[in-house]
């Protein structure tokens, strides 16, 4: 990805942040030297300073063999993004263009074999996702014998993280006045408020910065 230096994130603490806030990610592999690609929701675990993303994905899906192999891995996450319109700002150099948070990890992908760490992996992903339910919905309402038969038909994997790759672009290089148009204009024209709160976080990162 590129990254210019001052739309680089650095805080790991941050990056992981985004990642857990905006979990349905993109798996990208190779197979027979095709780039392929699924849509997966991952859990993000540290285990001390190693990093793990963890999710499952369905043994029909061709892709599955190439997790089978234990090849490399990009992941791709996606946070708030929008577009800028310079009709926002009367500086006659700006043009449109997009504003977004995003985050490539990179690391080799391992199939989990052992029933019991399959078993626990997908209750963490349920009870992730189920948390914030008034009544959160658990595995031990599966059929008798329905439980085998996802485990059959599924894939579980983890992929150890070997580098992090994390973008903010948010108007970083737009200071003073032209900042705060571009913000007002976002906001008085329905922009995601999550990418106008991340804009003015950033805004005040590189004020201080600038000091």
């Amino acid at each position: 990805m590129y990254v210019p230096p001052r739309f680089e994130e650095t805080s790991r603490s941050e990056t992981l942040a985004l990642m857990r806030a905006y979990p349905f990610g993109l798996l990208v592999m190779t197979r027979e030297g095709v780039p392929e690609a699924a849509h997966l929701p991952f859990l993000v675990e540290e285990e001390g300073e190693r990093l793990f993303l963890r999710a499952h994905i369905a043994r029909a899906n061709p892709l599955s063999d190439a997790l089978e192999a234990g090849g490399e891995t990009l992941c791709i996450f996606q946070g708030p993004h929008g577009y800028i319109s310079p009709g926002w700002t009367d500086n006659p150099k700006m043009v449109p263009t997009w504003n977004y948070q995003a985050v490539h990890v990179y690391g080799g992908a391992q199939v989990m074999r052992r029933r019991a760490d399959c078993e626990a992996l997908l209750a963490r992903l349920t009870g992730t996702f189920e948390k914030d339910r008034p009544n959160p919905w658990t595995m031990d309402t599966l059929e008798e014998g329905w439980l085998d038969r996802l485990l059959a038909a599924t894939v579980m994997f983890e992929v150890e993280v070997t580098r992090l790759e994390a973008k903010w672009k948010l108007s970083q290089d737009k200071t003073g006045r032209m900042s705060t148009e571009i913000l007002d204009g976002l906001k008085r024209e329905g922009g995601d408020p999550t990418l106008v709160d991340a804009m003015r976080v950033a805004a005040k990162v590189q004020k201080e910065r600038e000091k």
